[in-house]
């Protein structure tokens, strides 16, 4: 609700000379929040409003044109009213009427001078950390905003700044882009000024409401980066240092490979450019927010070490994980992980395909093909559903499929080779199926 509005209208002196503090008939009908209604010059009514709203009106006069320049207000010279009719309650004032008792002969309304100001209403808009938002006009800063004259009006800020940064650019048209800084959650504001076509003004306050974040990444950005949707990291180690408990991590596929691995928050949901954003992250894109088309996979891995190594509670969607950094190292790696969700992931690997221990998994690859390590694929302690999709597990020093304890779920229609120990060994299992639909063979056992 806004709260204020002007009433500006001209009178021409006539006779005597009178003091600027004269007292003029008018009245003015016009409803505080619909738009569309008209402003009546003439009636008798009294001022009224509803019981919960509080309203006040105040006049002013100045000597708007002094014919003769002798800073008095003399016949022929012209008078300037402003009115400012204010509610202060928190409800909406429904068909209040503004009167002006005084009525005085000696001067006369200059036809066509009555003129209101626009009002502009606060928005409130909403946003994720990190990612730029555009909004029409149908959606924009002017769309509930009116002018009680009926005109046209515009939307400027000089500067458009927040509170608290970001960048802004406002268009007369009341269309907007903002663009929060990065790393930031929180509330930020700007001012703009709203302008009808006779110059009145009045202003709004926009408040960006900033919650989550994503980080975005992508190996084709110009420089390193801000990790913004606008200027997004381009290493995804960038990401590994901004990013924290909660967060989401975009990365886009470009073709290129992304090095370095990945060492996952508590929390944090890993998004490829694969899957769907919207699903991977849990967030609604909120109006002026547009997320990626699902592409493919982008490729991770990690000359040092495991490529991609789980917190806590974790989502990964749409990427494939690549080499590993030696024998003792995996694809994907989790100890303690709490809960995982995996969806659309590729492994394929020269060292090994996943290890995970102690956790709960719903797991859905795409394929595993692991080609080294230990152990091909290991399993400890782990509950839930994992489906490991087609693939091919061979090359592993000890077994291939290793499972010890746990109720988990656990299918693959890989081909399991093995020369050096057992292709599949299962051990202290407690519940749930193993069920493998590809060849499986075994040299040593």
């Amino acid at each position: 609700m806004k709260n204020k509005m002007k009433l500006l209208f001209n009178r021409i002196l006539h006779g005597l000379p009178l003091v600027l503090t004269a007292i003029l008939l008018s009245v003015i009908m016009y409803s505080l929040v619909e738009p569309g209604n008209p402003l009546a010059a003439l009636g008798a009514e009294v001022f009224f409003a509803p019981d919960a709203v509080t309203i006040t009106a105040t006049k002013t006069d100045t000597l708007f044109n002094d014919v003769d320049g002798d800073f008095n207000a003399d016949p022929g010279d012209t008078l300037q009213y402003t009115i400012v009719v204010a509610n202060s309650g928190d409800t909406d004032a429904l068909n209040t009427t503004l009167t002006d008792l005084t009525d005085d002969t000696e001067l006369t309304v200059v036809a066509g001078s009555l003129r209101a100001t626009p009002i502009g209403r606060n928005d409130t808009y909403s946003v994720i950390g990190n990612t730029h938002i555009t909004h029409p006009v149908g959606t924009g800063v002017l769309a509930n905003d009116l002018d009680p004259d009926g005109g046209t009006f515009t939307a400027s800020c000089a500067p458009c700044t927040t509170a608290n940064g970001g960048t802004v650019t406002l268009n007369p048209d009341g269309s907007f882009t903002y663009s929060p800084p990065a790393g930031f959650t929180g509330a930020y504001t700007f001012t703009y000024t709203v302008t009808d076509n006779h110059g009145l003004t009045d202003t709004g306050t926009v408040t960006f409401n900033v919650t989550n974040r994503i980080w975005w990444v992508d190996s084709n950005a110009a420089g390193v980066g801000t990790g913004t949707s606008l200027n997004p990291f381009q290493a995804l180690s960038s990401a590994q240092t901004a990013s924290g408990v909660n967060d989401v991590v975009f990365i886009y596929n470009r073709g290129a490979t992304y090095t370095g691995g990945f060492a996952m928050n508590n929390g944090e949901r890993l998004c490829g450019h694969g899957a769907d954003l919207q699903t991977c992250s849990g967030l609604t894109p909120p109006t002026g927010t547009t997320f990626p088309a699902v592409s493919t996979n982008p490729t991770l891995t990690n000359g040092a070490g495991h490529v991609l190594t789980l917190g806590q509670n974790n989502t990964i969607h749409g990427v494939t994980l690549g080499n590993a950094g030696s024998a003792a190292n995996f694809a994907l790696f989790g100890s303690n992980f709490g809960t995982v969700n995996i969806q659309t992931v590729t492994i394929t690997t020269n060292h090994g395909g996943l290890s995970l221990a102690t956790g709960t998994a719903t797991a859905t690859f795409t394929s595993v093909t692991s080609a080294g390590g230990t152990n091909n694929v290991a399993l400890s302690s782990v509950n839930g559903n994992l489906n490991l999709g087609g693939g091919a597990l061979t090359g592993a020093s000890g077994n291939a499929v290793n499972i010890v304890g746990g109720t988990a779920a656990f299918s693959t229609t890989a081909t399991i080779t093995n020369t050096s120990a057992n292709a599949v060994n299962i051990q202290n299992k407690t519940g749930g199926t193993v069920t493998f639909g590809g060849a499986i063979n075994s040299v040593s056992g």
